[in-house]
Parts: C-alpha cells; structure tokens; sequence
C-alpha cells in the first residue's frame, strides 16, 4: 500500500535536516572500516567503488559538483564523496 501527504514547508526542511544527519552519523560510525579500505585522495575508479557507482555515474556526479583534486592526475577525497551523496539525498 502506497500512501502520499503533504507536509507544510517548515516541517518538510525540518524532516529533511533531521534525515540529513542521520545519514551523516551512519557515515561516520561506518568510515573506520572504510579509512582502512581507500586512501584520504582516491583516484578515479576507487572512487567509483567507495560510492557504489559505475565510472560513467561518477563523471555525471562530477559535473553535478563532486569536487575533484588534479594533482598528478584526478582524485577525490573520501568526505567530499561523503558530503556530497549526503547533499544529494532525499
């Protein structure tokens, strides 16, 4: 059963700020096993990995504004992967 309403402005931001953080936490509770597994500056394809997508997925996230590091070639860093799934979720 599929059920819809409609939540006034103020709580809806406040619904999607409280979810905002939960996820936050569970990144940060899950990262020590994650450090471990990928460098701070993950190269292209780690990346790709660490944020469950293909490398065609990753380049449209660049262009929606994934930061990238060009420093002897394109890296990422782990929490602005992290923030940025974080902005992007619903």
């Amino acid at each position: 059963m599929k059920m819809q309403f409609t939540l006034p402005p103020d709580a809806e931001q406040e619904l999607k700020s409280e979810v905002r953080q939960w996820a936050l936490e569970a990144i940060r509770n899950g990262q020590p096993q994650r450090k471990a597994a990928y460098p701070e500056y993950m190269t292209l394809g780690q990346a790709a990995k660490y944020m469950g997508m293909s490398r065609g997925t990753l380049t449209k996230a660049i262009n929606a504004g994934l930061k990238v590091t060009v420093f002897g070639g394109k890296r990422i860093r782990r929490e602005d992967a992290d923030q940025f799934m974080i902005a992007h979720s619903i």
